[in-house]
């Protein structure tokens, strides 16, 4: 009996470990322009700022790597931090079929934002 409940505790454990959430914004991210009337600012846009990949301690955009650390609030949400900034809050929605993020500073009323690289 007292292996059972032994091995029942160990299993348990180990499910437990696994249930932590994955990080949805781990990956490359890549501007979109969802309106054709700005389809035109792309242009302007320097092809080093077009792109930003988060990986598990740093992310890259605008041609820098930056240090970060993450907190997953749930599997759409998730709190990107930086040392000696405020804390960035980035949420993830779904535009047009792609998945997007959707994030401070108002990038999707220019009809553009960072959207899943396919």
């Amino acid at each position: 009996m007292r292996f059972s409940s032994l091995m029942l505790a160990a299993g348990a454990a180990l499910a437990l470990s696994g249930c932590g959430q994955s990080n949805p914004i781990i990956g490359e991210w890549e501007i979109h322009i969802s309106d054709p009337s700005t389809k035109a600012m792309i242009g302007m846009v320097p092809d080093a700022a077009r792109s930003m990949t988060f990986e598990g301690d740093k992310m890259k955009a605008g041609g820098q790597e930056i240090k970060v650390a993450y907190e997953v609030v749930d599997h759409k949400t998730v709190v990107v931090k930086v040392s000696g900034e405020p804390d960035t809050r980035i949420a993830i929605e779904t535009v047009d079929g792609r998945e997007c993020l959707k994030m401070p500073g108002g990038m999707e009323m220019l009809g553009a934002r960072f959207c899943k690289k396919a």
